[in-house]
């Protein structure tokens, strides 16, 4: 066995030892702030949220609503919102640099036209702009009591696909990316879909279910429909959200599903570290 120089083996070491230290202070600090702004959204703290979420933040809530920084803010104000708590829990980071993936259980109790109480769970993007954590992106799913097949079936049943729109280098790297992960899953291909997810990817499904390696596979998928809202690249993580329709070979599909898929660059190659489904809610949009 080959051994390294003492001096070379304490630095690496060393090395080690101090990103652990960043990546806990990372966790430590964006949980933190998930709190403190979870707590501004039940008080109603305009000016609180303000500073949390970025300029270009979007937001597919539980219902399947889109809504960006300037809705949400109004949103909160409305009479028709009324929640009196909110509890956090299950709360995990993933730190990529200056930037993070949170994801949790959200238990909101009272009551929001369109909403519904009760448990959801949450994929939030966070990112460090000049020592400014804010938040980017996220994305909400009811916990349903119902993990069968045909639970949370989506209110519009109907996709016009639509091409990603892209505008730089990364970006059109990470619509080649999401494109051919869409178009694996379509054609059943989990060999190649697998290859492009990152070892502690994790999936939210319309149910609000984490999946599993253990979870049982699905009925094959017969056709997959794709229309992307928007891509935004943030050094070496990039959001994509979009809608979906799927139908599987026995002509079973739950509906248009709203989806947040997250990619981290590794060596050069995009991976998918994060995706979450919500169906939507007749309350909801229709287009």
């Amino acid at each position: 066995m080959k051994q390294l120089p003492v001096g070379i083996g304490i630095a690496i070491f060393t090395g080690l030892v101090v990103s652990a230290q960043q990546t806990g202070s990372v966790t430590q600090e964006i949980q933190r702030l998930e709190q403190a702004a979870e707590n501004a959204f039940v008080k109603k703290d305009r000016a609180a949220l303000e500073r949390v979420y970025a300029d270009d933040y979007s937001y597919i809530h539980s219902n399947g609503s889109i809504a960006n920084r300037a809705q949400e803010l109004s949103d909160l104000l409305s009479p028709d919102v009324k929640w009196n708590s909110s509890t956090l829990t299950d709360m995990k980071v993933r730190a990529y640099g200056d930037a993070a993936i949170l994801t949790e259980v959200e238990t909101l109790q009272g009551a929001a036209k369109g909403y519904v109480p009760g448990p959801r769970r949450v994929t939030a993007v966070w990112v460090n702009r000049n020592g400014r954590w804010q938040q980017v992106a996220g994305q909400a799913t009811i916990i349903s009591k119902d993990t069968s097949n045909t639970a949370a079936l989506s209110a519009v049943k109907n996709l016009t696909p639509r091409a990603a729109t892209a505008n730089t280098t990364d970006e059109r790297a990470v619509a080649q990316a999401d494109e051919a992960y869409a178009k694996a899953e379509g054609a059943n291909d989990d060999a190649k879909a697998t290859a492009l997810q990152t070892r502690d990817y994790s999936f939210v499904s319309r149910a609000g279910v984490v999946a599993s390696p253990s979870d049982p596979p699905g009925t094959p998928n017969r056709s997959m429909a794709v229309a992307y809202d928007r891509i935004r690249v943030y050094g070496t993580l990039a959001v994509v959200q979009g809608s979906l329709l799927w139908s599987d070979v026995k002509g079973f599909s739950p509906g248009v599903l709203r989806f947040t898929r997250v990619w981290v660059k590794e060596a050069n190659a995009w991976k998918l570290a994060a995706e979450q489904r919500t169906a939507v809610a007749a309350t909801g949009p229709t287009s």
